[in-house]
């Protein structure tokens, strides 16, 4: 978002992880009332512009997650959403969405087909190769389109043109326990009913077996 705002394009920073919304601690900005989407989605705020947050430490505008639903998934897949993206489309040159992450519920993915580019930010050396894998291997199966993937956090003294098959070759970046610590506050009581989050249940489970 910094990036896009610098070339100034109007670009806003959108927290669409209802799960476990972070965008306003990671930037340490103040948000006493703890409004955002989902404040909007359910009925609390009528106008959209009352979420957005500017800050003069940032170029772009933000708008939050909000108060933590007990329906996220229901709230992403909704119309009122969608009719929300239209009208920031007309209003920005650029919006970058923060989702839950990909593959332990279906918030995401279900964005994926009415986004521009989706892209993963994948941490070197944290991100599990398998459970990954798995899911580009599902997302080319759906003919997901536009997808990149950014390898962050990458170490230059241990990872080099010589040694990178080696390291390419450790069978995970994560312990399962670490994993399991992660993403356990993602999983909640709408999942069951929809297809995708089953499915990636399922690949879950199929891990957990092969790692065990």
């Amino acid at each position: 978002a910094a990036m896009y705002a610098h070339t100034n394009r109007k670009t806003l920073l959108l927290d669409l992880d209802l799960r476990k919304p972070s965008v306003i601690d990671r930037l340490e900005l103040p948000n006493d009332k703890k409004l955002g989407v989902t404040n909007y989605l359910i009925g609390q705020i009528e106008d959209w512009h009352d979420l957005v947050i500017r800050n003069e430490k940032y170029k772009f505008d933000i708008i939050s997650g909000g108060s933590i639903p007990p329906n996220p998934g229901e709230l992403i897949r909704s119309q009122k959403l969608t009719e929300l993206l239209d009208i920031l489309r007309k209003e920005y040159d650029h919006i970058v969405i923060d989702t839950s992450p990909m593959g332990l519920v279906a918030d995401a993915y279900s964005l994926m087909f009415y986004v521009d580019i989706n892209l993963f930010i994948v941490r070197s050396a944290k991100t599990n190769r398998y459970f990954f894998s798995s899911i580009l291997s599902q997302l080319e199966t759906d003919k997901t389109p536009n997808v990149y993937v950014i390898l962050n956090d990458v170490d230059g003294k241990r990872v080099s043109y010589s040694n990178y098959h080696e390291y390419g070759r450790r069978p995970y970046y994560m312990r399962s326990d670490q994993y399991h610590t992660y993403t356990k506050d993602y999983f909640d009581e709408d999942e069951d009913s929809v297809e995708q989050t089953s499915r990636f249940k399922r690949w879950w489970k199929k891990f957990r077996k092969k790692e065990d």
